[in-house]
C-alpha cells in the first residue's frame, strides 16, 4: 500500500513554494497532490514513492548532464 505524505513532510524533501509546485504540477512536472476527501479546499496529500522517484530523477538528471561550470 502507498503512503501518504503531508505538504509540511513534503516541504523537508522538496522545499518549493506552493505556487511553484502548482506549476510544476500543471506541467506533468512533479508528481500530483491528492486530496481524499474530495473537496477542492481539502487536505492535499503526495504519494511518498511519487516524491522520491521525482527527487531521484532530478538527481539522475544532474548527474547525467555535462558539467557546465565554468573554472
Amino acid at each position: 500500500m502507498s503512503q501518504l505524505i503531508t505538504k509540511k513532510q513534503l516541504m523537508e524533501h522538496v522545499p518549493y513554494s506552493n505556487t511553484h509546485l502548482l506549476r510544476l504540477e500543471d506541467a506533468g512536472r512533479f508528481p500530483r497532490r491528492i486530496k481524499p476527501d474530495g473537496k477542492p479546499n481539502g487536505k492535499a496529500f503526495w504519494v511518498r514513492e511519487e516524491v522520491e522517484d521525482y527527487i531521484q530523477t532530478q538527481i539522475d538528471s544532474r548527474d547525467n548532464s555535462p558539467d557546465d561550470s565554468s573554472d
